[in-house]
């Protein structure tokens, strides 16, 4: 059945069973009786006419673009206060479940165990600066940190205040090659100087809960 047989069955079928589909609350109830038939029939016909359905989502993107990015806006506007509603309602097993998946992650995942090493070594490194002006180096990974605080310089007043906030996140990078090896140039571009800069700890929190969401979807 092709398109236009389809839409002319169920304009016939609608007219036949008019009274039925006027009946309050019948869609309601049918799509929640057939959401495995209704799934199915998604999947079916995403996958028979895939090309179809880029090509439209493509061009209907072109012409609602501006409609798109400002709808786009509004739910992640939404999606943060939610989530920042739910923290503070939930935040003892927020902390629990966040510190859970890190643990997990550190003994499962190579990729995130380099970055969460790279990065609790960072913050080790900064603190130890703040109070003896002593830098350690990174010989293994290839991290000059020298060059990292001088590019932040000149430091603020009120520096305990202020984190090292990485401008591209280090979700976005792989530090782990498809061998299984190190890739130094993708850590080395992750700690590169020009990728810091310093953010008041509230401002870097804040940042933190989204980059915390973003790398657990990959």
């Amino acid at each position: 059945m092709n398109k236009e047989e389809r839409k002319a069955y169920m304009k016939e079928y609608y007219k036949n069973n008019k009274g039925k589909f006027n009946k309050e609350g019948y869609h309601k109830k049918w799509r929640k009786e057939n959401q495995k038939k209704i799934k199915g029939y998604a999947v079916k016909g995403y996958a028979e006419n895939k090309e179809y359905f880029k090509e439209y989502s493509k061009n209907y993107y072109k012409k609602n673009k501006e409609k798109i990015k400002k709808q786009r806006a509004k739910n992640k506007e939404k999606r943060d206060e939610y989530y920042k509603q739910y923290y503070k309602k939930h935040k003892e097993k927020e902390i629990k479940r966040i510190c859970t998946y890190n643990k997990n992650q550190y003994h499962t995942n190579e990729e995130h165990k380099i970055k969460q090493k790279l990065r609790t070594r960072f913050g080790k490194i900064f603190k130890i600066y703040l109070k003896t002006k002593k830098i350690a180096s990174s010989k293994k990974y290839g991290v000059d940190y020298k060059k990292i605080l001088e590019h932040l310089k000149p430091f603020p007043r009120n520096l305990k205040d202020y984190e090292i906030h990485h401008i591209k996140p280090l979700f976005t990078f792989k530090f782990i090659n498809q061998d299984g090896s190190i890739n130094l140039g993708e850590i080395k571009k992750a700690f590169a100087p020009e990728n810091h800069k310093l953010l008041t700890i509230k401002e870097h929190k804040k940042l933190n809960h989204k980059g915390i969401k973003n790398e657990q979807r990959n």
